[in-house]
């Protein structure tokens, strides 16, 4: 009698198993098509999209923040890139998850919506400081802006002399401005 109560409750915990499997893999799949008619829709009226990183660290005493803004042609794009491990937003997991001064790294949906403030950085617009503006010479509307929040102004300067001599894909085209 054991053994049949064993081989119920094995069979019971496989019936759990796939049958969770496969409930976790409808919604996986649903949440993937919801994005997709998303972003069929953004790609329906031309607007960019944009996706934003947001790294908070802890350094001598005081929290820094990064935050990257990215706008792509399409949501398509955006969402694409978002999935890619080797993608500049994908990046900053990998490096907050290895620095010990990184305390978080929040990365945003793509959407239509972009803050007045970085919308102007985009746009090469001077700002209340030193920002990093990224290009894709490759193609233009593909451009970004990494600003640090938390530096004092020659820190800011430092930020983006430095990451400006960092080596990227000679395609990005990167000024401090």
């Amino acid at each position: 009698m054991n053994v049949n109560h064993l081989l119920v409750a094995l069979v019971a915990a496989l019936v759990f198993i796939v049958g969770g499997t496969w409930l976790y893999t409808s919604i996986s799949n649903e949440q993937h098509r919801a994005k997709l008619a998303a972003a069929h829709a953004a790609m329906q009226d031309h607007s960019p999209v944009y996706s934003t990183v947001q790294v908070k660290m802890q350094g001598q005493g005081r929290e820094i923040t990064l935050k990257g803004v990215f706008e792509s042609v399409d949501a398509e794009h955006c969402f694409n890139e978002q999935q890619k491990s080797s993608s500049l937003i994908g990046n900053y997991q990998q490096r907050c998850n290895s620095e010990l001064s990184c305390q978080s790294v929040k990365l945003s949906s793509c959407s239509t919506f972009v803050e007045a403030n970085y919308k102007d950085m985009l746009n090469k617009k001077p700002a209340s400081t030193r920002y990093v503006h990224l290009q894709n010479a490759q193609n233009p509307k593909e451009r970004g802006v990494l600003v640090f929040w938390g530096l004092s102004s020659s820190e800011a300067d430092d930020f983006c002399t430095h990451m400006t001599k960092q080596r990227v894909p000679e395609q990005i085209e990167m000024a401090c401005i």
